[in-house]
Formats: structure tokens, C-alpha cells, sequence
């Protein structure tokens, strides 16, 4: 097998089981920071992003992570309203 190829393959343990990379756990700051900028706008183009990740200390990917997270919990809870007639 060459190495790009086992490069693709996802790195297991001594089990067989997949490897996760550990949960990203934000600060209160970086919250604070995402939230605030999700609020001026949902969508960030890349520079953006990549200037938002830089100033927070992320990477982009754990930006944009975040904000997918923030739009699906707000869509959930815009659903729940409505079915339970709050909205």
C-alpha cells in the first residue's frame, strides 16, 4: 500500500477502533466571540473565517464547526416553537 493511500485510511487502535480526535472545548471568550459574530452575520466568507479563527486561537474548520452547530440548534428550536405553538 503506498503512503498517500494509508494516509487515507482512518487511524485505528490496538482494538480496530476508529481514533477521534478529542472534542474541541471552547473558551468563554472564544463563545462569546463566535456568538457575537453569528449574530452580525451567519454566513462568513473564507478570509473571514480565516480571520476569525486566527484571532480566536481556532482553526477554521473548528469555526465553521461552530457556526453549523449554532444555525442547526437554532433551526431545531425555531421547530419545536412552532409545533408547540410558541411562535
Amino acid at each position: 500500500m503506498s503512503d498517500a493511500m494509508s494516509d487515507a485510511l482512518p487511524k485505528t487502535d490496538s482494538r480496530g477502533k476508529k481514533i477521534r480526535k478529542p472534542k474541541t472545548i471552547y473558551s468563554s471568550y472564544q463563545l462569546h466571540h463566535l456568538k457575537e459574530r453569528f449574530q452580525q452575520t451567519q454566513y462568513l466568507a473564507l478570509p473571514e473565517r480565516a480571520e476569525l479563527a486566527a484571532s480566536l486561537g481556532l482553526s477554521q474548520m473548528q469555526v465553521s464547526s461552530h457556526l453549523c452547530f449554532v444555525k442547526k440548534v437554532r433551526g431545531y428550536k425555531a421547530e419545536f416553537l412552532l409545533f408547540y405553538g410558541f411562535l
